[in-house]
């Protein structure tokens, strides 16, 4: 993948693969009536020394909340991260969980 920005492609591939999670999520957000907007809840899930990821915890977390910040504005929904030894699947790095709520 190459460089951009300074950073390593590892990096980038992660940024990517966060990316597709949050598209995925605003999918099921948009086909329920909702959007960013209507979360209150993320929790996310983390590997932090993953085989599959490179850098350090902190490199983890600064580009995954870079990834968020394209997605939601301030004001931002409660959130919980939490370091975990293995997801689903194996190659797993983070899980995310939204919670919206609707007034409808």
């Amino acid at each position: 993948m190459g460089r951009r920005d300074g950073e390593g492609k590892d990096i980038v591939a992660f940024k990517a693969q966060v990316r597709r999670a949050f598209q995925r999520i605003q999918a099921a957000l948009n086909a329920a009536g909702a959007n960013f907007d209507d979360v209150v809840m993320l929790n996310t899930f983390h590997v932090w020394q993953s085989p599959n990821f490179e850098g350090d915890r902190s490199a983890q977390f600064a580009a995954f909340s870079a990834v968020k910040d394209e997605f939601m504005k301030a004001p931002y929904p409660a959130w919980t991260a939490v370091g975990t030894t293995a997801l689903i699947p194996d190659t797993g790095i983070v899980e995310i969980q939204a919670i919206a709520h609707l007034n409808k």
